[in-house]
This record gives structure tokens, C-alpha cells and sequence, in this order.
């Protein structure tokens, strides 16, 4: 799931698929960005960097006129190339501890640009919420199935299940009974769509 205007406060979006095993509390859960993103972002930028490169010196070594105005079209892809490396870097970089206990949530680690250090009860939390969002995702637009343990702050919440299936979205009913199944397990309200 690649997208550059996803925000870095919905952990959701960076994750690719996960689901939080929350069988037995206390628990700790892993959360990193996914290694896809990267791979993808990756690729893009050498991509990218190597054609403009490349053009670049063909277009300014080139004895025809015209090799120069080639440089107007080249230069960007070398840009955007670079433009990319300060994502990735972050994203290999980032990677947070989440844990779960019976009074409430631990978070430490660093999200992208952000240090995080920091609990709350789970009456700071607003309940489980659950939906199903369309997102571009630089191949194509994917349905996304998330569940979350919504904090009042955005970039506190955090995500339980993500699912992205290839073929076709997962049912509302589904969802609905794995977000559940979440609330249960830690004491806090199912909240239903709608209710931010």
C-alpha cells in the first residue's frame, strides 16, 4: 500500500495487513511500517533517479540541438527520485511497541517523524471503531478494512485489524463482529460508524 499523500498520523495506513492477537492481556504487539511500502518506494526512486541521471548526461553530453531541451524532462524524474529517499528512510526507521495491559496502553518507538512515549487508561479512548475506506494506493484505488482503538487525539489511536483483500471487500457483518470481539476483550465501548 503505497500513497504520498497518506498521513502519518493514521498508523492504519502504513501498516499493510495486520491483526492484533489480543487473546491474553497483558500483550505486546509490534508495529512497523510495511516492508512492501518500502520495497515499492524503493524501486520508484531508483527508478526514477537512474532514468533522470541517465538522460541527464545523454541530454547534456548530446551534440544536437535539441539534447538540451531533453534536460527539462529528465531533471523532474531525477527530483522526484530524490524526493522519495527521506520516506524511506523513515519508514525503515520507524517502528513501535505497543502494549496492552489491564489498566490501559503503552506506546514507544517512533512513527515516521514523531517520538512516541506515552500510555493511557482505556478510559482516554473513545472505544473500538470500526469501517471500510477506498484509498489510492499508487497502483490502484483498494478497499481497506480497519478496526482501531480510537483515542480523542487522531495520532493516538491505534490500529487492532487491517485487511486489504485483492478480490473484493469483506463483508460489513464481518467486520463488525471482529471489532467486537476487540471491544470485549478490552473493556471498552463498540462504536458504531458514524460516531467519531
Amino acid at each position: 500500500m503505497f500513497g504520498v499523500l497518506k498521513s502519518p498520523l493514521d498508523a492504519w495506513k502504513w501498516l499493510g495487513d495486520c491483526e492484533a492477537d489480543l487473546s491474553e492481556i497483558p500483550t505486546t504487539v509490534r508495529q512497523v511500517p510495511s516492508r512492501l511500502n518500502v520495497f515499492w518506494m524503493a524501486l520508484l526512486a531508483v527508478t526514477c533517479l537512474g532514468c533522470g541521471l541517465v538522460g541527464s548526461y545523454l541530454a547534456a553530453t548530446g551534440s544536437e540541438p535539441g539534447d538540451r531541451v531533453m534536460l527539462i524532462f529528465t531533471i523532474p524524474f531525477a527530483l522526484v527520485g530524490l524526493g522519495l529517499m527521506p520516506f524511506i528512510w523513515l519508514s525503515l526507521r520507524s517502528g513501535r511497541t505497543v502494549a496492552f495491559d489491564q489498566a490501559g496502553v503503552t506506546v514507544k518507538g517512533r512513527w515516521f517523524r514523531r517520538r512516541e512515549d506515552w500510555s493511557a487508561p482505556y478510559s482516554e479512548f473513545r472505544g473500538v471503531d470500526f469501517r471500510t475506506e477506498q484509498v489510492f494506493t499508487g497502483r490502484g484505488t483498494r478497499f481497506f478494512h480497519v478496526v482501531q482503538l480510537r483515542h480523542r487525539e487522531r495520532e493516538k489511536s491505534i490500529p487492532l485489524f487491517v485487511d486489504a483483500p485483492i478480490f473484493g471487500p469483506m463483508q460489513d457483518d464481518d467486520l463488525e463482529r471482529i471489532a467486537a470481539g476487540y471491544a470485549e476483550r478490552l473493556s471498552v465501548p463498540l462504536l458504531k460508524p458514524g460516531r467519531r
